[in-house]
């Protein structure tokens, strides 16, 4: 804190030294004093703080302290130092300046004018109004003509620090004040130092990512500055430099920003696809879509819950008409083989059917399981040309998934999910908004726990009845304007399927769609036999398999009887499901005498196997049984397909020679009681 004696301060506020002493003894704490020994003895002196006195004596105390440190510098030689920090006025050329900048100088001439007349008149009148009334006159705020004042002072500063200096005239300084410095090639405002540093922050991920105003770069970049010794540029020259670097390097920034996911989705660019060169059927497109509406599902206890219905669904990129769908809760591998089923196949009343040549699947794991593609999903190819999973079983010559994140590569089904949202989902009571999207107002409030509490939610067998009538009565006989852009002759997705030139192949046989269709699973056999659905199935069949894995098919509509393979692909057995044994149960019930029979079989069949291999038993091998070449058919190539037909033969062989023997031996007694 600066001091002053009594008399210097007197001085300052422009008033007798007796005048300010009363002044001071009327207010004694209005000014910040403090009392020192005298240098020669005698009474203490005071001493008034600069900063207690008035606003003019203090703008007053510091000018005349300018003035002190400049004569310093003039008595060390320094004064060409003190002007490498002057405005961009001082030293310029008058006469090159007014030639080159007319319109600027005639503009800063009407300002200095106004805050000439500002300075002759604020002592006579009220200043706010005079301010308000110059501000107008020139065209500027009220804010900004402070800031000319200012630039005009300080513009009146060194034109007398230069007449001081030269002895020369310099009041062209208070008009070149109020001008903006003119842009001079060749000595930018910002030097490659700073605008390295600006582009360093600029393109942080701190800065980028966190969404930080320009402001904040400002203050990070004024504190390089103090730290390096730098003159702090103007915000707006700042702002200007980063507004520059945003235009001219927009694809870094977004990269550094939203990341590569994000990058290639938005900024990324792409080609138009011609999907009127396609066959129709030659490329579908399979994705799952939830549904922006709740219905009710009824649970194996009895309960009913709210959930959000999952649509599965396969179209045609030519036609855009939907080839099959199902409407489940959760998706898994079986309900793809269930959608592919309904694609292949002919429905009711309805012609959209086909085995497609190339399917366009998603990446996700319900479609991009090893027992559809043949190889694991997190392999993108195998090595293995004889791989086979169901898709290539049943038909579909070439599978690929769509890459993660990047929804652009099977646009058509992703179009048509939109297209149920706008024109399905929202005419339901239940519907509660998009949930893809980013915005707020997208989302809908409802009260779903009610509604399912007084039954106002649809089932889901309801959702899926009313969206077969939308498809079939609405959307495939509507014009679509994807097929519009491709010139067709009508737009509508059903007729472009009729019309156009089409992919065909015959689908495999249903027997073995029906094959596939079942669930497969990996159970261990144990004395009881496999345990599986809360239930028991147990065969004589099994009892070499005890302690070992076996795979099980089922379907999950009947499981009352399950298809037992070994481990190497092997039909074993056909097991329905045996009820436990009743502990009171006599000697002569039928499913303990059978079960008794069973464990004497195993027995005799133990014993004869060791026996072979002692050496005690080497029959003669018989010859093989001639067997009816079957008729020559077009088959897919699946060896567990091939064997489940061959003991489906051999068992109806069996069952016709059966039913002879019977009727034989019937004949032969009722021919013995007429004799």
């Amino acid at each position: 804190m600066e001091w002053v004696s009594l008399a210097e301060a007197s001085r300052l506020e422009g008033q007798e030294y007796d005048s300010f002493k009363k002044t001071l003894q009327r207010n004694p704490y209005t000014y910040e004093t403090k009392t020192e020994p005298a240098e020669k003895g005698g009474k203490e002196q005071m001493f008034i703080a600069v900063a207690s006195l008035s606003v003019k004596a203090q703008q007053k105390y510091k000018r005349e302290q300018q003035k002190l440190r400049r004569e310093e510098l003039r008595a060390e030689g320094a004064f060409d130092d003190y002007l490498d920090n002057a405005p961009w006025y001082v030293g310029v050329d008058f006469s090159a300046y007014v030639k080159k900048y007319q319109q600027q100088f005639f503009a800063a001439s009407e300002i200095a004018k106004a805050v000439e007349r500002y300075q002759e008149e604020k002592g006579s009148c009220n200043r706010m109004e005079l301010v308000k009334e110059l501000a107008e006159r020139i065209g500027k705020s009220d804010k900004s003509f402070y800031r000319y004042i200012k630039r005009w002072c300080e513009g009146a500063f060194w034109a007398d620090e230069m007449l001081a200096q030269t002895g020369e005239n310099y009041e062209y300084y208070k008009i070149l004040a109020c001008a903006n410095e003119p842009k001079v090639f060749g000595k930018p405002a910002l030097t490659e130092d700073m605008q390295r540093e600006i582009a360093k922050i600029a393109s942080s991920e701190l800065y980028l990512k966190n969404n930080q105003s320009v402001m904040m770069l400002y203050e990070d970049f004024c504190r390089i500055c103090g730290a390096n010794s730098w003159k702090n540029p103007s915000y707006n020259t700042v702002l200007r430099y980063v507004k520059e670097l945003s235009s001219e390097y927009k694809d870094a920034l977004a990269l550094i920003k939203n990341g590569v996911r994000d990058f290639r989705n938005k900024n990324m660019m792409k080609r138009h696809r011609n999907n009127k060169a396609l066959q129709v059927m030659e490329l579908v497109m399979a994705d799952g879509h939830h549904f922006d509406f709740w219905c009710s599902v009824k649970r194996s206890n009895g309960t009913l819950d709210a959930i959000r219905p999952l649509l599965v669904g396969i179209i045609d990129a030519r036609t855009r008409c939907l080839l099959g769908w199902v409407i489940c809760e959760i998706c898994n591998a079986q309900t793809v083989k269930r959608l592919t089923w309904a694609m292949m196949y002919p429905k009711a009343n309805n012609c959209i059917y086909g085995v497609p040549r190339v399917l366009y699947i998603d990446n996700g794991k319900e479609f991009t399981a090893k027992c559809l593609t043949g190889i694991n999903r997190k392999e993108r190819f195998s090595l293995d040309s004889e791989t086979e999973g169901f898709y290539k079983a049943v038909g579909i010559e070439v599978c690929k998934r769509a890459l993660p994140y990047q929804g652009w590569t099977k646009a058509q089904v992703e179009r048509f999910f939109g297209t149920v949202c706008t024109r399905f989902s929202k005419r339901f009571p239940s519907y509660t908004g998009t949930l893809t999207g980013s915005k707020t107002s997208g989302k809908v409030k409802k009260d779903i726990k009610g509604m399912l509490k007084r039954g106002e939610l649809p089932t889901i067998d309801d959702v899926a009845a009313l969206f077969e009538d939308w498809l079939e009565n609405d959307y495939h006989i509507s014009i679509h304007q994807g097929l519009k852009k491709q010139s067709e002759e009508n737009p509508v997705p059903i007729e472009v399927f009729k019309a156009a030139e089409r992919y065909f192949k015959a689908p495999p046989p249903m027997a073995l769609a029906r094959t596939f269709l079942l669930n497969a699973s990996v159970r261990t056999v144990f004395n009881v036999g496999i345990n599986i659905f809360g239930k028991t199935f147990q065969s004589a069949a099994l009892s070499g398999y005890i302690g070992e894995k076996v795979n099980v098919r089922y379907n999950d509509d009947e499981r009352a009887m399950i298809f037992v393979y070994n481990a190497d692909g092997e039909f074993v057995c056909e097991i329905e499901a045996n009820e436990g044994l009743n502990p009171l149960a006599g000697v002569a019930d039928k499913a303990l005498e059978s079960h008794i029979i069973d464990q004497q079989r195993q027995i005799k069949r133990a014993r004869e196997q060791g026996a072979k291999l002692q050496g005690k038993d080497r029959a003669e091998p018989l010859l093989p049984a001639m067997k009816r070449e079957p008729p020559v058919v077009s088959m897919p190539k699946d060896e567990q397909f091939k064997q489940e037909r061959k003991r489906r033969e051999k068992k109806k062989t069996i069952n016709v020679n059966e039913y002879l023997e019977k009727q034989a031996m019937q004949a032969i007694n009722d021919f013995n009681k007429l004799a």
